[in-house]
Formats: structure tokens, sequence, C-alpha cells
């Protein structure tokens, strides 16, 4: 039997997704439902026994990982909610979210299990995998309407937070000195390009080297990933392979001897791997290339399916719940694909047509193999990813291997400051493109909807098939097809859609948003930004593509300012009840005006007067948007007292309750 990896590897990774997504509720059905397929290609499949028993076995296998790590693991972490616990280990990472305090993620033991705990702790100066001793109340973590934290944290394998009122101890130990070298000398690159190139060039270059995105605005991350490109500012895989080659290239002429070569390649490969923190994906690459590259010393030629399935074997085997995050998913999804592109014939055409059309079949599969995950993790497919990815990517790769050569000259300022300001001329680039493709509505397909969904996910799969089993111009033929088959469902869906208000409560503030056919009024009455964020995600989920005005309330101006830094994007117009206090900007300045008690702003498609403690809608019956309450023709709707967002038509006047992933829960009257 050939690929027994690629057999047992897939088969255990399928039975860790499907046991992780669902939280185990359904796994003696996945497995009742195993045994009848492997049963029955035993009986009518003569030839592929061996292949039935296989995946049956590692898919019980990893029906069995995802069992002992719930039960060995997960239940006694869960069973400390609301305790006062001892946790002893040593700092892994460190974020500062106030002037005061820090967010602060602990490696120890608890419960008998090895797992990490955020704590909330006073500002001390912490030191990556310094020994810590934090006493206090811990809680499970839990969704709330500014982020769906148990959803992001459950596949990390956090699911432990600390209370406010912990105290820590400081051995003033490090557990890991090599690990804390690395981690200090990324910081300390981190801060070179950020001080050399200021703005978002240097948040774009710092993220792509070092994978701290906290320099990059909200407006940045999300341009990047509805064109398609969200992956290059992010240390993967992609980054890994660039390296690779431009190793292979180099060893290949300084060491002639084979082992000694591919010991050194080694090195260097993981020594970036460590650099990297050891994501997911930069470990799944790293496997992949030493699996590759090391076929020599057997006398065998590696296979990329089976090298692909034995990584992501040992990758989930200790820790299941990782096979759902959206890393490892979409790593695996696009490498699988890359994996069956090198099986494809391609045309011996060297010239410069022939390249753009093999790699536009490439990144057509690439698109069509990760659509179904990016659908269901994200909200959303890039229609535009395949012609960014061809475009774009390579002025990243450029400019990203040119920041490779500050990583291994170790930031020296004079070597730093001219590849930086080479570097930042093609990032400058395309960053103007990304902007100007993500504000355009057919570019980027919202599935927040069950139907969208649905269409998105079925001809992704039916794309990917026909990319494996058809000819190359049916498969390009199909492909254009889907792509431009999503981008008319979603033109469709937004025309048919009525428009909608969807409030979320801030105690006596409330943070409305109009959406009217993809495009969104955001209110701010009393609320001085406290649900910003929670603004941030629905635009995100909501396939939102343009903001069309902001109205802020007198107790509320003090926000309005940072606007550009939290919203993915910025209103055309920005409507204050009074005087703002801003830094002399005439580009800013320009975006806001103020607006008085009885004056009304109209963009010819809405009217919008100011109120003494709110703003009222002209559309269709007249909507109030208040302090805590909204009316709607006769009805009064109080929302103080209410935790979770709601949501309104406006014909119907009907609240109904969303949850924390802005879709819909029931209906309230």
């Amino acid at each position: 039997m050939t690929r027994k990896c690629a057999y047992a590897g897939f088969s255990f990774v399928a039975a860790a997704m499907l046991a992780s997504a669902f939280r185990g509720s359904f796994n003696t059905v996945f497995l009742l439902s195993a045994f009848a397929v492997a049963a029955a290609a035993f009986g009518f499949l003569k030839d592929y026994r061996k292949q039935a028993l296989t995946c049956f076995l590692f898919f019980s296998l990893g029906m069995l990982s995802f069992e002992l790590y719930t039960r060995l693991t997960y239940e006694p972490l869960i069973a400390l909610d609301g305790k006062t616990v001892t946790f002893e280990g040593y700092v892994e990472d460190f974020t500062q979210i106030s002037p005061d305090y820090d967010a602060v993620t602990v490696k120890g033991r608890a419960g008998g299990a090895v797992t990490r705990i955020r704590f909330t702790l006073p500002s001390d100066s912490f030191d990556y995998y310094e020994g810590i001793t934090v006493t206090g109340p811990v809680e499970r973590i839990r969704d709330s309407v500014s982020f769906q934290a148990e959803k992001y944290y459950y596949s990390k394998g956090v699911f432990l937070e600390g209370a406010q009122d912990c105290s820590a101890v400081r051995s003033g130990k490090i557990k890991h000195p090599l690990m804390r070298l690395v981690r200090l000398y990324r910081d300390r690159l981190f801060s070179i390009i950020n001080e050399e190139l200021p703005g978002r060039e240097g948040a774009f270059l710092s993220a792509m080297l070092c994978g701290d995105k906290s320099e990059m605005t909200p407006a940045m991350k999300t341009a990047m990933y509805r064109c398609g490109l969200g992956h290059i500012f992010a240390v993967s895989g992609t980054h890994l392979v660039l390296l690779s080659v431009l190793l292979s290239a180099i060893l290949s002429r300084l060491l002639p001897v084979r082992k000694v070569a591919f010991c050194v390649y080694l090195a260097v490969i993981w020594s970036f791997a460590l650099f990297s923190g050891l994501s997911v994906s930069v470990v799944r690459a790293a496997f992949m290339l030493t699996l590759s590259r090391s076929g020599f010393f057997f006398g065998r030629k590696s296979d990329g399916l089976n090298s692909l399935g034995l990584c992501a074997m040992l990758l989930t085997a200790a820790e299941p719940y990782s096979s759902v995050s959206p890393s490892f998913v979409l790593s695996f999804s696009a490498v699988l694909a890359l994996c069956f592109d090198e099986g494809q014939k391609k045309e011996n055409t060297p010239s410069l047509s022939g390249f753009f059309k093999e790699s536009t079949l490439t990144s057509m599969r690439v698109l069509f193999f990760t659509a179904p995950a990016s659908a269901l993790l994200f909200r959303g497919v890039s229609a535009a990813a395949v012609l960014s990815n061809i475009l774009l990517v390579p002025m990243c790769v450029f400019s990203l291997m040119l920041c490779f050569i500050i990583l291994i000259t170790g930031g020296f300022i004079y070597i730093a400051g001219p590849v930086l300001l080479i570097s930042s001329l093609p990032v400058k680039l395309t960053l103007f493109c990304t902007d100007f493709i993500s504000t355009l509505p057919f570019c980027y397909v919202s599935t927040s909807g069950l139907p969208l969904l649905l269409t998105v996910i079925s001809t992704s799969f039916l794309a990917a098939f026909v990319s494996i089993s058809a000819r190359r111009r049916t498969f390009a033929l199909i492909g254009v097809s889907v792509m431009f088959l999503w981008s008319v469902c979603a033109d469709i869906s937004r025309l048919v859609s009525e428009p909608t208000v969807t409030a979320i409560p801030a105690g006596k503030g409330t943070e409305y948003i109009l959406n009217i056919r993809g495009r969104a009024y955001i209110f701010d009455v009393n609320c001085r930004g406290r649900r910003d964020s929670a603004v941030q995600r629905f635009i995100e989920n909501r396939g939102v593509y343009s903001v069309e005005l902001a109205f802020i309330s007198r107790k509320g101006t003090m926000v309005a300012a940072d606007y550009p830094e939290r919203f993915c994007f910025m209103p055309e117009r920005v409507f204050v009840t009074d005087e703002v206090l801003t830094e002399s900007d005439p580009e800013l300045e320009e975006r806001y005006a103020v607006i008085c008690q009885g004056q009304t702003a109209d963009n010819g498609l809405l009217k919008v007067t100011c109120t003494d403690d709110g703003f009222l809608i002209s559309c269709g019956e007249d909507i109030f948007l208040g302090p805590g309450y909204m009316t709607a023709g006769e009805k009064v709707y109080d929302l103080t007292e209410m935790q979770y967002p709601v949501e309104m038509f406006t014909q119907e006047q009907v609240l109904r309750r969303l949850d924390y992933a802005f879709d819909q829960s029931y209906t309230s009257d």
C-alpha cells in the first residue's frame, strides 16, 4: 500500500477536527459512520481493504486522542472555574493593556494538567520565560459582546483566566534561556523596523518578519484579509519556504558535501522556527521540509501527501483541539492544494505567459481548497485572492527577502536603514492596492447568511475536485465561473436584504449600526467607544464594505479622534455634537463636522437629525436612537438591562436577540 502516512494522518486529523468542532457531542455517531464506511469499502472494494482498515484504525485513534485530552486535561481545568488556585509556572507572553496592567500568559500545571492561564496583573517589567507563582481566583474563559474569547482560545488550549485581584511572585529564574534570547531578539528587530520606518509600511514589514501585528490598524488587517493576502503578514510556512530556497541556492555552492549541507540547512530552518515562536504553520513547514530533504538518506523520494499526513498527525496528537485552529486548518488546506498541484502535469512553457498561467491555476486551486474553512471561520471569502496573490504577493515576497538581511545581520542600523527604505516601496504600493480593492463590493463575499455559506462551500468542493480530476482548461473555466457566481450571489443578497438596526448595549449608553445593503452608519450614543470592538466584529462578520457616516453624542466625543485606529473602514464623515479637541491633522479634520441640536445631516440616501439625547433617523418610519433605548413608530425598546446585541428589521420592527457572533438567536417582543 502506497501513501500509508497520508491515509493514516488524514484519517486521524479528520477525527480530531470533527470531535473538536462539535465538542465531542457526536463522537459515537462519527465513529459508527466511519465503521460503516470502512466495512462497506472492505466488502465491496477488495483492492482497497488495507486502506479501509488503516483509515478506520487511525480515525478511531483520533477520536481516542480527543477523549483522553478531554478527560485528562480539559475537564480537570474547567472544574477549577471560580476557585482560588496557586499556579506556578513561567511567563510565556505578556502584553501591556493599560498604563497600569499587563495581560500575562503563564504556562504551568493546574488540576494535574499542563496548561496556560491568562492573568491581568499590575505592570511589573515582566520577562519572558521567567518563573512566576500566581495566587488568586480563576474562571473559565467566556465569550462577550466585544470578543469571542472562548472560541478563540479553545483551539489554543487556553481555558482559564485569572480575576483582577490575583497576586504574583516572581522567582527571577529563567526557565528557557535560549527561547528568552530568541524572543528578545525578535522584539529588538520589531522595534528597529518601526523606529526606522514609522507608519503603515513599518507596521507591515515588522508583522511579516516578526509576526507581531500590534502596530497594524484594524483597517490594514481587514483590507489585507479581504484581498486574500492575510497569510503574508503572519510568520508562516511561506517564510520558511522562501528561506529554504535561499539556503538551497547558497549551500549548493558553498558546501558540495550533501550531508554537511543538509545539517546546516536543518540548523537554519529550525532556528527560524524558534524565532517564529514555534507557530503551528512554521513547525508544520519545518517538519515537511525536513522530511522532504531527508529522503536521500534512505534512498527514497519523499511524497508530499505522506509528509503532510505525518506532520498533521504529529502536530495534533498531543493537543487535538488545535486541529480546529484557523492557522492549522488554513495552512493544512493550502499545503494539501499544493501537494495535488505538484502531481498535475504542467505545460512545458518557460515563457512569461506560461508562468502566469501556471501561477493563476495554482492560486485558484489554493483558493478553492481553503474557501470552505475561510467561509466557516471568518464569515467570508476573498474573490479577489487569485489576482491579488499573483500581482501583490511577489512584491511582498521581495520585501520579505530583503528583511531576511536584517534578520541575519542582527538589525545593524547601517544595514537596516537602507534595506528598510528599499523594502518599503513595494509595501507602499501593496497597501495602496489593498485599500482600493477591499472597498469593492464584488471582491469580498460575506458568508454570514446560510444560503450563501452553503453555496460557497458546495461550489468550492466541486471546483477543488475538478482541479484534481479534470483538464487544466476545464478547471480554469469552472474556477472563473464559480468566483463569478460568488460575486453575483453576494450582490443579490445585498440588494434584497432589508435595512437593519443593530443595537449593542453598554449600560446607559448604546452603540448602533444601521446596515443598508452593505453600507453602515454608526451611532455612538453616550457609549464613549466602549463597544467599538464589537462594532468592528459586526462589520467584518456581516461583510460591510463601506462605513458611510458616524455620529457621536456629546459625551462620546472624546473617542472621535481615534476612529481611524479602531475601525476597518474610516467613515466618510464623522459628526460630533460638540467641538473635538484633537491634535492638528488637516487630513483628519476634513472628515469631522459639528452637528448641533435640531440640525440634520443628509447624504442623499439618509437623513439624520440631532436631538437633545440621541439621533432621529428618517428611514421609512422614523426611528429614534437614544441612550439605552430606541423607538420605532409607537414602540419603545428598553436596552439598559440587555446583555446581548439585538437587531431590528426596519419594516418588521421586532427585536431579534443575537448571540456574540451576531447570529440570530431567538425572537423577543
